[in-house]
Order: C-alpha cells, then structure tokens, then sequence
C-alpha cells in the first residue's frame, strides 16, 4: 500500500528508525503524525531534511511578507518592463525578450502581475532545471538574468523563493484582495 501523497517507505524508516510495519501500525491506530506527514510533506521535503537538517520552503517563509511588500510597490508594467530588460542584457535572451514584449498585453490589456509571478517561477525554476554540468554555462547566463533583473527592482529573489512564489500564486485571490496587488501603487 502507498502512502496517500505516495512517500517513500525508505525515507520514513530512515526518519523514524523502524519497518514498514510500524508505520502501517501507527496509521491503524490513526496517530496525528502520519496524517501531519502524509498530508503535509513531499518525498522531496522529507529528503531534503535527512540530507541538510532543514526543509527550505520552510525556512524561508518569512520572505513572504517582504515580497508581498514588493509586488504592491510596483506596477505589473514596471515588473514587466523590468523582466524584458534583463532577459534584453544577454544576446542569449533578446529573442525571448522580444517575444515576452509581444505577449506583455493580452488582447490589448496588459498581463498582471499573476503572469508576472508565472514568468519569475520560469526564470527562477528554468535556472535550476539546467543546472546539470552539460548546461553550466546556461544556468550562469539565466543566474545573470536573475541578478540583472533584482538589481533593476532592488530586491534579491532567489530559488529559494520558488515555494513563496508558488503559494501566492496558487492563493493569488486571497492576496490580490488583501493586498490588492493588482492596484497601482500610490505615488
């Protein structure tokens, strides 16, 4: 039977020191720690945490003020102005940058700063998908993308903030109204 995120049995013994049986047992007796696991853990998570101690999505939640801050400091059209001017820095990235200044507007109206968060989790994800030794200069180019651009807005986004971005887009309603981060901020 496979746990109902589908952790690894491997990891959970690692973590708790017991068999498999165990675990089953405790999830007979219905013990809160494997709902909290099962239901709040990934297996990368877990393995993340047996390998360095700590779990990044975690550890750096309080990040989510800061830049939930930031997106109310600045307009969609800076942020987008500012992401097609850094990708515009790198002969790698114009033609990309020419074609995120053509998709900037949908059907006349200029894209929000949801498809911003969209493009700043490519960016940062993309960094980290070719970070292979077969793609090192590649993972360098979009690190001076990332640079260029947080140097632009004066903020130091990083991979780590993936989770953070993930979370407020996935609840980007919930924010919008809070935050109301689709408003022009008041000069």
């Amino acid at each position: 039977m496979r746990l109902k995120n589908v952790l690894d049995y491997k990891i959970l013994m690692e973590i708790f020191k017991f068999s498999r049986q165990s675990w089953n047992n405790w999830k007979k007796e219905n013990r809160p720690i494997t709902v909290l696991i099962e239901k709040y853990f990934t297996d990368k998570d877990l393995q993340e945490f047996l390998d360095t101690g700590k779990i990044s999505k975690f550890d750096n939640i309080e990040r989510l003020p800061e830049i939930l801050k930031l997106l109310t400091k600045y307009t969609a059209k800076e942020f987008w102005e500012s992401i097609i001017a850094a990708y515009s820095d790198f002969d790698e990235f114009k033609g990309y940058a020419l074609f995120l200044t053509q998709q900037m507007f949908i059907e006349g109206h200029l894209k929000d700063k949801f498809d911003f968060l969209k493009e700043l989790d490519y960016l940062l994800v993309g960094r980290l998908d070719v970070f292979r030794e077969d793609m090192k200069n590649v993972s360098e180019e979009y690190l001076k993308v990332i640079n260029s651009f947080n140097k632009m807005i004066g903020f130091d986004f990083n991979e780590n903030d993936i989770p953070i971005i993930k979370q407020i887009m996935s609840r980007y309603e919930v924010y919008n109204t809070l935050y109301d981060l689709d408003k022009a901020p008041k000069d």
